[in-house]
């Protein structure tokens, strides 16, 4: 990654951003069911949290690199403890947490994508799969009415594992997301087996995506 601040460190900071941004409406949903008392104050207090501001203004120039993978690292377990913690308060909580997140995909949604590939390029914009270095999405096939790729490793597992959680359930919020997000333009997620995922045109209004 380059020694300078760029548009690359931007657009892998608006991920970060993202990620955050789930997981604090997550606590929020949390805070107004009542799942886990004062769960927010104990992930903050566990983890830290992301600072506000410009990029310009908080990232560490000297060390551009290691600053980001920090704040990656920073919302990968804030993500994956608070999660956590409510299902192991009440497993039935995922299906809030699930219609929160496809909820958050129609909000962000953009408008007026014609084609799968633009489509899939929107998506990406938003989800966090560590460094660019990492190399986690490979593109397999695409035309302007599908795209396909695999999910080459899992990143986000060690973040699981280390709270005592199913990676599962973040790949079900992120599906989730994934629906919400492309539905408004038309178009549909599957996931298929082996880590392959595939956007397509919805041939119809009543066609809706295939759940992982």
């Amino acid at each position: 990654m380059s020694a300078f601040l760029g548009p690359i460190h931007h657009w892998l900071y608006k991920k970060i951003q993202f990620q955050n941004q789930l997981t604090e409406r997550i606590l929020e949903l949390n805070e107004t069911k009542g799942f886990v008392p004062d769960l927010k104050n104990l992930t903050d207090k566990r983890y830290g949290s992301l600072p506000e501001g410009a990029l310009e203004e908080l990232i560490d120039t000297d060390n551009i690199h290691g600053w980001l993978q920090d704040k990656v690292s920073l919302v990968e377990n804030r993500l994956a403890f608070c999660v956590t913690s409510i299902l192991n308060a009440e497993k039935t909580a995922m299906d809030d947490m699930m219609a929160l997140s496809r909820a958050m995909g129609e909000e962000l949604a953009p408008e007026n994508i014609a084609e799968a590939p633009s489509a899939y390029q929107a998506l990406d914009s938003y989800l966090l799969n560590g460094m660019p270095c990492d190399h986690v999405n490979q593109i397999i096939d695409q035309d302007s009415q599908f795209f396909l790729w695999e999910q080459t490793t899992d990143i986000h597992e060690s973040y699981w594992h280390m709270v005592g959680g199913d990676v599962s359930c973040y790949h079900r919020l992120i599906f989730c997301f994934m629906e919400g997000f492309l539905k408004p333009a038309g178009f549909c997620v599957e996931k298929r087996p082996d880590n392959l995922y595939e956007i397509r045109r919805n041939s119809s209004d009543g066609v809706d995506a295939i759940h992982a």
